[in-house]
């Protein structure tokens, strides 16, 4: 079983879709690159949010080895099966990584390293709002945010090879926030 990251995809009043894309086609570069081995042949799953999907459908990562985008359509996780698909995708990653997204959150309960980069083309909807902040370990949160792709990449790596030391920060978290009583 070969490891994936999973890119969890915003809502376009979060993210506007182009944005979001172009940051996503710089981010599978910046993971390619690296000098880490975990990562440069990691499995990426690209999954868009469901009120944002339909700006990924033409989005072609053929030339990108070990990448997908998934699901193409629209899911929105209320029936069983694409319920199924969304914990499958949270569950099974080594790490999920997005912008600004709740999926953040499900990720930390189901215990997963979480990772942002502080992106200046998204600064009002990541910093800039209270949701965001409550996510930050300054706040209680589990959240691993860096200023830069370079920063990024080398706390993936980490969290990919050393996930038991984001477990405790995940676990606070998830029991101060998601399970406070």
């Amino acid at each position: 079983n070969m490891p994936f990251v999973m890119f969890a995809g915003s809502t376009a009043s979060i993210s506007a879709p182009d944005a979001e894309v172009t940051f996503v086609r710089a981010w599978i570069r910046a993971v390619r690159q690296t000098g880490s081995r975990q990562l440069r042949d990691i499995g990426l799953l690209i999954r868009p949010h469901p009120y944002n999907s339909a700006h990924w459908r033409g989005v072609d990562l053929s030339g990108v080895e070990n990448a997908a985008i998934f699901p193409r359509d629209s899911a929105n996780p209320v029936d069983e099966r694409d319920r199924k698909d969304y914990f499958d995708s949270l569950h099974h990653s080594a790490a999920v990584v997005g912008i600004n997204t709740s999926a953040m959150i499900e990720a930390a309960i189901v215990g997963r390293p979480i990772l942002s980069v502080l992106d200046s083309s998204f600064s009002e909807t990541q910093t800039g709002t209270l949701h965001f902040r409550y996510l930050l370990p300054d706040n209680g949160g589990c959240l691993q945010t860096a200023t830069s792709l370079g920063d990024h990449v080398k706390q993936l790596a980490d969290a990919v090879v050393s996930p038991d030391r984001h477990r405790e920060l995940t676990r606070a978290f998830v029991r101060t926030f998601v399970r406070p009583h």
